[in-house]
Protein backbone atom coordinates (compact mmCIF):
# COMPACT_ATOMS: atom_id res chain seq x y z
CA UNK A 1 0.00 0.00 0.00
CA UNK A 2 1.24 3.71 -0.59
CA UNK A 3 3.19 4.86 2.85
CA UNK A 4 4.18 1.06 3.67
CA UNK A 5 7.49 0.80 4.68
CA UNK A 6 8.15 -2.76 3.58
CA UNK A 7 11.04 -5.63 3.23
CA UNK A 8 12.16 -6.48 -0.14
CA UNK A 9 13.65 -9.91 -1.19
CA UNK A 10 15.43 -9.15 -4.58
CA UNK A 11 15.52 -12.18 -7.11
CA UNK A 12 18.62 -12.77 -8.82
CA UNK A 13 18.50 -11.39 -12.25
CA UNK A 14 17.44 -14.77 -14.29
CA UNK A 15 14.34 -14.29 -12.82
CA UNK A 16 13.34 -10.38 -13.63
CA UNK A 17 10.49 -9.94 -15.60
CA UNK A 18 9.40 -7.53 -17.44
CA UNK A 19 5.89 -5.24 -15.85
CA UNK A 20 2.64 -7.58 -15.92
CA UNK A 21 -0.57 -7.79 -16.66
CA UNK A 22 -1.54 -10.27 -14.71
CA UNK A 23 -5.05 -10.23 -12.61
CA UNK A 24 -5.25 -12.30 -9.79
CA UNK A 25 -8.67 -14.07 -9.06
CA UNK A 26 -10.99 -13.88 -6.61
CA UNK A 27 -10.82 -16.46 -3.64
CA UNK A 28 -12.63 -19.81 -5.14
CA UNK A 29 -9.27 -19.72 -6.94
CA UNK A 30 -6.44 -22.37 -5.34
CA UNK A 31 -3.39 -21.17 -4.55
CA UNK A 32 -1.33 -23.14 -6.45
CA UNK A 33 -3.80 -22.99 -9.94
CA UNK A 34 -3.21 -19.32 -9.46
CA UNK A 35 0.70 -19.50 -9.05
CA UNK A 36 0.77 -21.62 -11.89
CA UNK A 37 -1.25 -18.69 -14.09
CA UNK A 38 1.20 -16.09 -12.76
CA UNK A 39 3.86 -17.90 -13.40
CA UNK A 40 2.87 -18.86 -17.16
CA UNK A 41 2.25 -15.32 -17.81
CA UNK A 42 5.28 -14.02 -16.44
CA UNK A 43 7.00 -16.58 -18.92
CA UNK A 44 4.86 -15.17 -22.11
CA UNK A 45 5.64 -11.64 -21.42
CA UNK A 46 9.63 -12.45 -20.26
CA UNK A 47 10.54 -11.32 -23.85
CA UNK A 48 9.64 -7.32 -22.94
CA UNK A 49 12.16 -5.33 -21.35
CA UNK A 50 12.65 -6.82 -17.98
CA UNK A 51 13.26 -4.88 -14.14
CA UNK A 52 14.69 -5.77 -11.49
CA UNK A 53 11.67 -7.70 -9.56
CA UNK A 54 11.14 -9.15 -6.04
CA UNK A 55 8.77 -9.98 -3.53
CA UNK A 56 7.59 -8.08 -0.64
CA UNK A 57 8.99 -10.61 2.64
CA UNK A 58 7.64 -8.41 5.04
CA UNK A 59 5.76 -4.94 6.35
CA UNK A 60 8.18 -2.58 8.93
CA UNK A 61 5.42 -0.03 9.01
CA UNK A 62 2.00 -0.31 7.62
CA UNK A 63 -0.03 2.79 6.73
CA UNK A 64 -3.09 2.45 8.34
CA UNK A 65 -4.70 5.97 8.03
CA UNK A 66 -8.89 5.55 7.07
CA UNK A 67 -9.73 6.17 3.58
CA UNK A 68 -12.58 8.42 1.95
CA UNK A 69 -14.45 7.30 -1.19
CA UNK A 70 -17.46 6.35 -2.32
CA UNK A 71 -19.31 2.73 -2.51
CA UNK A 72 -20.08 0.99 -5.88
CA UNK A 73 -22.82 -1.20 -4.99
CA UNK A 74 -22.70 -4.78 -6.98
CA UNK A 75 -25.12 -5.30 -10.24
CA UNK A 76 -26.29 -8.43 -8.82
CA UNK A 77 -29.33 -8.24 -6.07
CA UNK A 78 -28.91 -8.91 -2.54
CA UNK A 79 -25.42 -8.97 -2.61
CA UNK A 80 -23.45 -8.24 0.08
CA UNK A 81 -20.00 -7.64 -1.21
CA UNK A 82 -19.47 -4.36 -2.86
CA UNK A 83 -16.73 -1.81 -4.55
CA UNK A 84 -14.93 0.80 -2.64
CA UNK A 85 -13.43 3.44 -4.62
CA UNK A 86 -10.49 5.76 -2.45
CA UNK A 87 -10.42 9.18 -3.24
CA UNK A 88 -6.75 8.76 -3.23
CA UNK A 89 -5.94 7.24 -6.56
CA UNK A 90 -2.44 5.58 -5.00
CA UNK A 91 -4.80 3.55 -2.56
CA UNK A 92 -6.40 0.02 -4.52
CA UNK A 93 -9.51 -0.44 -4.63
CA UNK A 94 -11.43 -2.49 -2.08
CA UNK A 95 -14.04 -4.58 -1.21
CA UNK A 96 -16.38 -3.58 1.58
CA UNK A 97 -19.34 -6.13 3.10
CA UNK A 98 -22.10 -4.82 4.10
CA UNK A 99 -26.18 -4.69 3.89
CA UNK A 100 -26.56 -1.51 3.40
CA UNK A 101 -25.41 -0.27 0.44
CA UNK A 102 -28.46 1.36 -0.88
CA UNK A 103 -28.15 3.61 1.86
CA UNK A 104 -24.36 4.45 1.47
CA UNK A 105 -24.21 4.60 -2.10
CA UNK A 106 -25.15 8.24 -2.47
CA UNK A 107 -22.37 9.04 0.52
CA UNK A 108 -19.27 9.04 0.92
CA UNK A 109 -17.71 6.94 3.59
CA UNK A 110 -14.52 5.95 5.49
CA UNK A 111 -12.98 3.03 6.09
CA UNK A 112 -10.15 1.21 6.55
CA UNK A 113 -7.92 -1.65 5.60
CA UNK A 114 -7.41 -4.77 7.64
CA UNK A 115 -5.44 -7.35 5.63
CA UNK A 116 -5.19 -8.52 2.18
CA UNK A 117 -5.07 -12.45 1.37
CA UNK A 118 -2.36 -13.29 -1.06
CA UNK A 119 -4.52 -14.71 -3.87
CA UNK A 120 -7.31 -12.10 -3.14
CA UNK A 121 -7.94 -9.39 -5.42
CA UNK A 122 -9.14 -6.48 -3.28
CA UNK A 123 -8.19 -6.00 0.37
CA UNK A 124 -10.70 -6.43 3.53
CA UNK A 125 -11.51 -3.57 4.85
CA UNK A 126 -13.58 -2.49 7.73
CA UNK A 127 -16.46 0.19 7.56
CA UNK A 128 -15.91 3.06 9.54
CA UNK A 129 -18.67 5.98 9.39
CA UNK A 130 -20.73 7.90 6.79
CA UNK A 131 -19.17 10.85 5.62
CA UNK A 132 -21.21 12.97 3.63
CA UNK A 133 -19.98 16.40 3.80
CA UNK A 134 -16.60 18.02 2.35
CA UNK A 135 -15.60 18.69 5.55
CA UNK A 136 -14.42 14.93 6.28
CA UNK A 137 -11.69 15.46 3.16
CA UNK A 138 -8.01 15.44 3.68
CA UNK A 139 -5.70 17.82 1.81
CA UNK A 140 -4.59 14.83 -0.48
CA UNK A 141 -8.24 13.65 -1.18
CA UNK A 142 -9.29 17.46 -2.27
CA UNK A 143 -6.65 17.47 -4.45
CA UNK A 144 -7.00 14.57 -6.12
CA UNK A 145 -10.40 15.80 -6.99
CA UNK A 146 -9.61 18.85 -7.94
CA UNK A 147 -7.44 17.48 -10.50
CA UNK A 148 -9.47 15.10 -11.88
CA UNK A 149 -10.87 16.71 -15.38
CA UNK A 150 -14.17 14.19 -15.23
CA UNK A 151 -15.52 15.63 -11.86
CA UNK A 152 -18.18 17.61 -12.41
CA UNK A 153 -19.98 17.21 -9.02
CA UNK A 154 -21.04 19.98 -6.60
CA UNK A 155 -18.58 19.51 -3.89
CA UNK A 156 -15.38 19.36 -6.35
CA UNK A 157 -16.78 22.76 -8.37
CA UNK A 158 -16.86 24.31 -4.91
CA UNK A 159 -13.27 23.14 -4.32
CA UNK A 160 -12.40 24.45 -7.54
CA UNK A 161 -13.84 27.76 -7.74
CA UNK A 162 -12.43 28.48 -3.52
CA UNK A 163 -9.27 27.66 -4.79
CA UNK A 164 -9.17 30.01 -7.93
CA UNK A 165 -10.39 32.64 -4.97
CA UNK A 166 -8.30 31.75 -3.05
CA UNK A 167 -4.84 32.52 -5.61
CA UNK A 168 -6.12 35.99 -6.31
CA UNK A 169 -6.18 36.14 -2.33
CA UNK A 170 -2.37 35.06 -2.26
CA UNK A 171 -1.70 37.44 -5.47
CA UNK A 172 -3.05 40.57 -3.94
CA UNK A 173 -0.62 39.51 -0.15
CA UNK A 174 2.61 39.35 -2.30
CA UNK A 175 1.62 42.87 -4.42
CA UNK A 176 1.06 44.31 -0.94
CA UNK A 177 4.86 42.94 0.36
CA UNK A 178 4.07 39.76 2.06
CA UNK A 179 6.72 37.57 2.38
CA UNK A 180 7.13 33.87 1.30
CA UNK A 181 9.67 31.97 3.59
CA UNK A 182 10.32 28.74 3.61
CA UNK A 183 9.66 26.43 6.41
CA UNK A 184 9.69 22.70 5.75
CA UNK A 185 8.01 21.04 8.17
CA UNK A 186 8.97 17.24 8.38
CA UNK A 187 8.15 13.81 9.92
CA UNK A 188 10.08 11.60 11.44
CA UNK A 189 9.49 8.07 10.61
CA UNK A 190 9.87 5.57 14.02
CA UNK A 191 10.79 1.63 14.54
CA UNK A 192 7.56 0.40 16.19
CA UNK A 193 9.48 -1.66 18.44
CA UNK A 194 12.55 0.24 19.33
CA UNK A 195 11.24 3.44 18.53
CA UNK A 196 14.33 4.62 16.79
CA UNK A 197 13.67 6.86 14.16
CA UNK A 198 14.57 5.42 10.84
CA UNK A 199 13.45 7.68 7.74
CA UNK A 200 13.13 11.06 7.49
CA UNK A 201 10.00 12.98 5.05
CA UNK A 202 9.76 16.62 4.47
CA UNK A 203 5.86 17.16 3.57
CA UNK A 204 4.69 17.82 0.76
CA UNK A 205 2.55 21.40 -0.16
CA UNK A 206 -0.18 21.01 -2.03
CA UNK A 207 -2.59 23.25 -3.71
CA UNK A 208 -5.52 22.94 -1.40
CA UNK A 209 -2.88 23.72 1.97
CA UNK A 210 -2.04 26.61 0.21
CA UNK A 211 -6.02 27.20 -0.71
CA UNK A 212 -6.78 26.63 3.39
CA UNK A 213 -3.94 28.89 4.65
CA UNK A 214 -5.57 32.14 2.21
CA UNK A 215 -8.64 31.66 3.59
CA UNK A 216 -7.65 31.17 7.20
CA UNK A 217 -5.37 34.29 7.02
CA UNK A 218 -8.28 36.30 5.66
CA UNK A 219 -10.90 35.49 8.25
CA UNK A 220 -8.21 36.54 10.68
CA UNK A 221 -7.61 39.84 9.27
CA UNK A 222 -11.56 40.07 9.22
CA UNK A 223 -12.11 39.13 12.78
CA UNK A 224 -9.09 41.48 13.34
CA UNK A 225 -11.35 44.18 11.87
CA UNK A 226 -13.98 43.33 13.34
CA UNK A 227 -12.96 42.80 16.66
CA UNK A 228 -11.29 46.28 16.98
CA UNK A 229 -14.37 47.87 15.43
CA UNK A 230 -16.45 46.30 18.63
CA UNK A 231 -13.84 46.30 21.53
CA UNK A 232 -11.50 49.00 20.35
CA UNK A 233 -9.96 49.53 23.79
CA UNK A 234 -9.22 45.48 24.50
CA UNK A 235 -8.93 43.86 21.48
CA UNK A 236 -6.41 41.12 21.06
CA UNK A 237 -4.27 41.48 18.17
CA UNK A 238 -1.11 40.07 17.08
CA UNK A 239 1.89 42.30 15.42
CA UNK A 240 4.93 41.74 13.76
CA UNK A 241 7.57 44.22 13.90
CA UNK A 242 10.26 45.35 11.32
CA UNK A 243 13.31 43.75 11.59
CA UNK A 244 16.12 46.30 12.45
CA UNK A 245 18.64 46.46 9.21
CA UNK A 246 21.40 44.77 11.18
CA UNK A 247 19.19 41.61 11.53
CA UNK A 248 19.91 40.65 8.08
CA UNK A 249 23.57 41.42 8.03
CA UNK A 250 24.27 37.32 7.93
CA UNK A 251 20.86 37.01 4.77
CA UNK A 252 22.77 39.65 2.76
CA UNK A 253 26.51 38.28 3.61
CA UNK A 254 25.54 34.69 2.43
CA UNK A 255 24.00 35.99 -0.79
CA UNK A 256 26.91 38.31 -1.50
CA UNK A 257 28.98 34.95 -1.43
CA UNK A 258 26.64 33.98 -4.10
CA UNK A 259 26.80 37.16 -6.56
CA UNK A 260 23.10 37.57 -5.52
CA UNK A 261 22.06 40.44 -4.18
CA UNK A 262 19.88 41.38 -1.43
CA UNK A 263 17.41 44.61 -0.73
CA UNK A 264 16.22 44.74 2.76
CA UNK A 265 14.59 48.44 2.47
CA UNK A 266 11.25 46.92 2.86
CA UNK A 267 9.38 43.93 3.28
CA UNK A 268 8.00 44.34 -0.37
CA UNK A 269 11.76 44.39 -1.53
CA UNK A 270 12.96 41.35 -0.01
CA UNK A 271 10.22 39.84 -1.34
CA UNK A 272 11.38 40.88 -4.77
CA UNK A 273 14.86 39.91 -4.10
CA UNK A 274 14.45 36.49 -2.77
CA UNK A 275 11.97 35.73 -5.77
CA UNK A 276 15.16 36.71 -8.26
CA UNK A 277 17.92 34.89 -6.06
CA UNK A 278 19.06 32.43 -8.29
CA UNK A 279 22.38 30.95 -9.79
CA UNK A 280 22.71 29.61 -13.15
CA UNK A 281 24.21 25.83 -12.30
CA UNK A 282 23.37 26.19 -8.65
CA UNK A 283 21.81 23.77 -6.65
CA UNK A 284 17.81 24.25 -7.03
CA UNK A 285 17.75 23.93 -3.22
CA UNK A 286 19.72 27.53 -2.77
CA UNK A 287 17.00 29.68 -3.33
CA UNK A 288 14.87 27.65 -0.38
CA UNK A 289 17.96 27.79 1.99
CA UNK A 290 18.11 31.83 1.44
CA UNK A 291 14.35 32.10 2.36
CA UNK A 292 15.00 29.67 5.49
CA UNK A 293 17.93 32.12 6.18
CA UNK A 294 15.69 34.93 6.23
CA UNK A 295 13.08 33.11 8.69
CA UNK A 296 15.52 33.64 11.21
CA UNK A 297 16.60 36.84 10.70
CA UNK A 298 12.59 37.90 11.32
CA UNK A 299 11.51 39.71 14.59
CA UNK A 300 9.18 37.40 16.66
CA UNK A 301 5.57 38.14 16.17
CA UNK A 302 3.56 39.14 19.47
CA UNK A 303 0.06 39.24 21.19
CA UNK A 304 -1.12 42.85 22.41
CA UNK A 305 -4.20 44.67 23.27
CA UNK A 306 -5.40 47.58 21.14
CA UNK A 307 -5.28 49.60 23.49
CA UNK A 308 -1.74 49.72 24.91
CA UNK A 309 0.37 49.90 21.04
CA UNK A 310 -0.61 52.03 17.86
CA UNK A 311 1.18 50.66 15.75
CA UNK A 312 -0.88 47.06 14.55
CA UNK A 313 0.96 46.44 11.27
CA UNK A 314 1.81 42.66 10.49
CA UNK A 315 4.99 42.69 8.35
CA UNK A 316 5.67 39.28 7.24
CA UNK A 317 2.16 39.28 5.81
CA UNK A 318 1.63 43.27 4.77
CA UNK A 319 -1.44 43.54 6.60
CA UNK A 320 -2.31 46.69 8.32
CA UNK A 321 -4.34 44.72 11.36
CA UNK A 322 -4.45 40.79 12.55
CA UNK A 323 -5.26 38.36 14.83
CA UNK A 324 -5.35 34.46 15.68
CA UNK A 325 -8.50 33.58 14.79
CA UNK A 326 -7.74 30.64 13.42
CA UNK A 327 -4.03 29.55 12.34
CA UNK A 328 -2.89 29.39 8.89
CA UNK A 329 -0.06 26.54 9.96
CA UNK A 330 -1.63 24.40 12.58
CA UNK A 331 -4.67 24.16 10.83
Amino acid sequence: MHDDIVCVEMFPEERWVAPSSLVLHDEGVAGDVAEENEEDVLKAESGKMRRPTGKVVGIIKRNSRPLCGMLMPSPIKEATRHLFTPADRRMPRVRVETRQAASLQAHRIVVAIGGWLRHSRYPNVRLHRDAPDAASLTYAEAQLMMDDAGRKDPVTSSLRGLNSLAKILKQRRIQNGALTLASPEVRFHMDSETHDPIDLQTKELKETNSMVEEFMLLANISVAERIVGEFPECALLRRHPAPPPSNYDILVKAAKSKNIEIQVDSAKALAESLDRAAVPGAPPYLNTLLRILATRCMMQAIYFCSSMEPDTHHYGLATAIYTHFRSPIRR
